[in-house]
């Protein structure tokens, strides 16, 4: 062979060795960021599957599949059908651990709100052809209650702040919040965690995402040049906090345990479903609706935690930006597959639970966290509507048509809107269509009316009353920091009814709960304090230096004259 002939070889190979390279690793960055849903493998199974057993395999659009043996502590777990990747490792170890140890009463009572919440959110997923079994993903984020409420502000099952929630079609206002609706919260939080994976390419980095947001996720992937959600939480690797990290495990046990309660010492069900009773909640109607939240973190992870308070900055200088798939374009408004548009869409509320051919329980819980699942219907009334009177005619109490409507916040129906739809149990609807549409019976809301002073705005009326001032604005169609012209009838949110609205403010919905408090999380700064550790040794020497100065003659005369009047 000639020598010119064999370099070209050389170079040939070389060419072709490289192409392959840069096409496995654009494969790799394509499938990431691309919306269509992959197949993803267990670390228990090859990554090709040239057995032929496609049993280890998960795909989310098939449903449950089996993934494989799941050993726990030497015990073989046998429901291994899964349609979320799920693995065995340490990590979700540590959390069954604490499911099954110390928060054993806690995860009962989650347990036992699964049998009337999972039932009626699996259609939903279903039907959005999303994994099933991020039913479980609710069950850590508020234990499948409606009316819980975090630190952060988050409300009902699915844990939307209000941003969020707006951001995917639910109103949120002093009037409603939707967010404590099960049906509504569980659809747009269907069409977000669909988004997520859009963007990430995977069901992990999209939970974590639910949890962190999806930019600290995506500078995370930028940062350290990974997209294994597990590579992502290593000790060594500090930028997302143990909250993040521990969510996913934490999905993963709370999933593994519902799935094979009696293996871990649970009952097979739990069919003590109490009833609302209005007895039960007037006690705690007064107090705020707090959220049962799992802990962010479990003591083995408190000194970890102390650790990674002093990570390293965030240099986004030095990290090279992640390509995404051009075709995809996500938006605040619009889903990520836009075949996928009619099935998210916001206005599939009414049609999503449509196609089931049984009636289903809808589920909710009371303040005092009692669970109930009654079959209900709705019923479009016109709007504003008082709920004492709603409730009378359905044969309710005012608080169990509450705890069935856990959206309206106030004594009435929104003001605004010329209709509204409001769900009552399916026996009562006959009997609630001839009492409350008949002629004679006195539907009419009256607000009552207040004679505006000189100097009176939305908000020093409120003052007075101890109410918000926006439906003040609202109602009279001013901004809340306008004047009212003296002598002006000034609308507010209270029943004309002198007895009702002068007895109690409380029983009317009309005072917020007070916020919880948020938890603050204080960093050790070392250098901050040894700065103001010299400061402080500096403050001595100043007074000495401030004592040592001549004292002038006046003030000498001043206190010979204070010692002679002592005298």
């Amino acid at each position: 062979m000639k020598p010119h002939s064999f370099s070209s070889a050389v170079i040939c190979t070389w060419a072709g060795v490289a192409m392959i390279v840069s096409g496995c690793a654009s494969t790799k960055m394509e499938d990431l960021f691309t919306g269509k849903d992959q197949t993803i493998a267990t670390k228990e199974s090859p990554s090709s599957n040239d057995s032929g057993d496609d049993s280890l395999v998960l795909s989310s659009e098939n449903g449950a599949h089996s993934v494989g043996e799941l050993v726990y502590k030497g015990m073989k777990l046998k429901n291994t059908q899964f349609d979320l990747p799920i693995e065995m490792n340490k990590a979700v170890e540590k959390w069954i651990d604490y499911f099954t140890g110390k928060g054993r009463e806690r995860f009962k009572n989650y347990l036992e709100r699964s049998e009337i919440f999972i039932p009626f959110l699996r259609p939903i997923l279903k039907n959005a052809k999303a994994p099933e079994d991020l039913v479980y993903l609710a069950m850590i984020e508020s234990g499948f209650n409606n009316n819980a409420r975090s630190h952060a502000r988050a409300v009902g099952a699915w844990q939307f702040i209000t941003a969020t929630g707006r951001r995917y079609g639910l109103d949120v206002n002093w009037w409603v919040d939707e967010r404590r609706d099960v049906e509504k919260s569980t659809i747009a939080a269907v069409q977000y965690l669909k988004e997520l994976n859009a963007m990430f390419g995977s069901w992990p980095l999209a939970a974590a995402a639910y949890n962190a947001g999806e930019a600290k996720i995506q500078r995370a992937i930028k940062r350290y040049k990974t997209s294994d959600f597990w590579e992502l939480c290593t000790r060594k690797r500090r930028y997302l906090r143990l909250e993040t990290k521990n969510y996913v495990p934490k999905l993963y046990a709370a999933a593994i345990i519902s799935k094979n309660r009696t293996q871990f010492g649970f009952e097979e069900s739990y069919s003590k479903i109490k009833n609302v009773n209005a007895a039960l909640v007037s006690a705690e109607a007064e107090e705020p609706d707090d959220l049962e939240r799992l802990p962010d973190q479990l003591d083995s992870d408190k000194a970890a935690d102390a650790a990674a308070a002093s990570a390293e900055k965030d240099d986004s200088d030095d990290v090279a930006d992640v390509p995404q798939d051009p075709t995809i374009e996500i938006t605040k408004d619009s889903p990520a597959d836009p075949e996928e548009e009619a099935i998210i869409a916001p206005d599939s509320v009414e049609t999503m639970l449509r196609d089931m051919s049984n009636p289903i329980r809808t589920p909710h819980v009371n303040k005092k966290g009692e669970v109930n699942g009654d079959i209900l219907t709705e019923i479009e009334i016109p709007s504003p509507a008082d709920l004492f009177k709603v409730s009378s005619a359905a044969g309710l109490t005012y608080m169990e048509f509450k705890s069935m409507n856990p959206e309206l916040l106030r004594w009435v129906t929104p003001p605004d809107v010329q209709t509204y739809k409001i769900r009552i149990p399916l026996s009562q609807k006959e009997m609630f269509m001839k009492k409350y549409f008949d002629s004679s019976f006195e539907r009419e809301v009256v607000f009552l009316n207040y004679k505006a002073r000189k100097g009176d705005s939305p908000r020093r009326i409120a003052k007075r009353f101890g109410i918000n001032p926006e439906p003040i604005a609202q109602m009279n169609h001013v901004s809340v920091r306008s004047n009212f012209v003296p002598g002006k009838m000034v609308e507010l949110p209270i029943p004309s009814d002198f007895v009702r609205s002068i007895a109690s403010l409380k029983s009317l919905d009309l005072i917020d709960p007070p916020s919880p408090r948020r938890r603050r999380h204080y960093r050790r700064h070392y250098r901050r304090r040894a700065s103001s550790h010299h400061v402080r040794s500096r403050r001595p020497a100043r007074q000495k230096q401030a004592s040592s100065r001549p004292i002038h003659s006046s003030q000498a005369q001043s206190e010979s004259k204070h010692h002679k009047k002592r005298l």
